[in-house]
């Protein structure tokens, strides 16, 4: 009998396109098998009301462990989660509330320790810099249950950190997540051009020099521009949303354009939002894949390796491709050539977008082994283990330390105000 009950983990509640897509088709993957997921999520409401499932907050340590000793399998859900784009440290293992990339492997190391069953899914891993973050994911690889990647340069990473096992390597699952109905692209008017931008400290200027290439290369009332958001939910102290930057791009491409701002928190709604639009300039990675499914001219601003992995799988042409980092001049060119009448004419998706979403079942499969082989009612440990780290025990002495020092603020606080009432009431008794 397969396991019922999953917990999964990712960034999910942030309204990010991609992640909520891979956690959508995970519960319909699940569910296919009899198995209901509960979810950690930053934002544990907004995934509740999103997705119909139980959530439980990522940085909630009794309430992730009580999950997790529901569960009959713990699954690291999609996504290119263990990275050093955002801080990774091996200190942040040991403080459950710590807002690190190892939130994502804290849970894990959980489910090791009592004992349910892990699957490693459908990942994109790296880019990995520095001893830590590598030795981090270098030992999690040793163990892991079950395990899928998403491309090659993963795969390649993997045996780098010196691990040998065997993973399945198959696209992104999104490139197999049901389309749904879609809006048709309304005949005649102008063209209606979606845009998916998103900030990027490590090129700073490419918004400039993008925006300083599309004015000159398309007039005012040439086209109507959809600003698409991709990241909707801001949460405080845990994640931002593209709102504030989208719309300084509206605003310094000024006025004269015909400009309109989409924010769509359901995965089936801004799909069918890009389906009405004629062509997309993306700079995310599952807009792109959305994008190439629904047969648009895409022009792919491509920030990272993962986006040109897909670039180059769906056989995009390298004329229709930008790094984020090149100069003015090839955002003049690029567009240019882009936004020509042949780049511009009707398209449909290409046989390489077809066969892309046929391997990308593959991550189902392994899925679906390892609900298999995680049999409901196995039972958790009921003690810690004697081997290796007490992990869920540091993060108990960690919080309880955190308290400690609050409190002992607010003694000295408490203990400033005595000190001030006693000379205050002093010079009131008078000499």
């Amino acid at each position: 009998m397969a396991a019922e009950r999953v917990l999964v983990g990712g960034w999910y509640g942030a309204g990010n396109l991609g992640d909520e897509m891979l956690l959508d088709l995970f519960i319909r993957w699940c569910r296919e098998q009899g198995a209901e997921p509960t979810a950690i999520s930053i934002d544990a409401p907004a995934t509740r009301r999103l997705h119909g499932i139980a959530a439980v907050d990522i940085f909630d340590l009794d309430g992730v462990l009580g999950a997790m000793r529901d569960a009959d399998l713990f699954a690291l859900g999609g996504g290119g989660l263990l990275q050093t784009h955002h801080n990774f440290t091996l200190g942040a293992l040991y403080d459950f509330t710590a807002a690190d990339i190892g939130s994502y492997v804290r849970p894990m190391l959980m489910a090791r320790q009592l004992g349910v069953p892990t699957l490693f899914w459908a990942q994109g891993l790296g880019p990995l810099e520095g001893d830590e973050p590598r030795a981090v994911v270098r030992d999690l690889l040793s163990w892991v249950g079950h395990a899928s990647l998403r491309d090659e340069d993963s795969l390649a990473l993997v045996r780098e950190l010196g691990c040998e096992r065997a993973f399945p390597v198959a696209p992104d699952p999104a490139w197999a997540w049901p389309l749904p109905d879609t809006v048709a692209r309304a005949p005649g008017g102008a063209r209606r051009i979606a845009i998916v931008p998103r900030s990027w400290d490590t090129a700073p200027a490419w918004s400039d020099h993008f925006l300083g290439a599309l004015r000159h290369r398309l007039a005012p009332g040439e086209a109507s521009i959809v600003w698409m958001v991709s990241q909707a939910n801001a949460v405080p102290g845990r994640a931002s949303d593209d709102l504030d930057f989208i719309r300084s791009m509206m605003e310094r491409l000024g006025g004269e354009y015909e400009q309109s701002l989409e924010i769509q928190t359901s995965p089936s709604d801004w799909a069918s939002t890009l389906a009405g639009c004629d062509a997309a300039i993306v700079m995310r990675m599952h807009a792109q894949v959305l994008a190439l499914r629904l047969g648009l001219p895409v022009l792919a601003i491509e920030y990272d390796p993962k986006m040109a992995v897909v670039s180059s799988d769906a056989g995009l042409e390298d004329a229709h491709r930008i790094s984020v980092g090149s100069p003015p001049e090839a955002w003049e060119h690029h567009l240019a050539d882009w936004l020509s009448a042949p780049a511009m004419a009707a398209a449909s998706p290409s046989p390489a977008v077809a066969a892309l979403a046929s391997r990308a079942l593959v991550h189902r499969g392994v899925l679906h082994a390892a609900l298999a082989a995680a049999h409901p009612g196995r039972g958790t440990q009921a003690s810690w283990r004697s081997e290796g780290v007490d992990w869920i025990g540091a993060w108990r002495r960690a919080a309880l330390e955190a308290e400690l020092a609050r409190t002992r603020v607010r003694m000295a606080e408490l203990s400033q105000r005595l000190g001030d009432a006693e000379a205050e009431l002093a010079r009131l008794r008078g000499p």
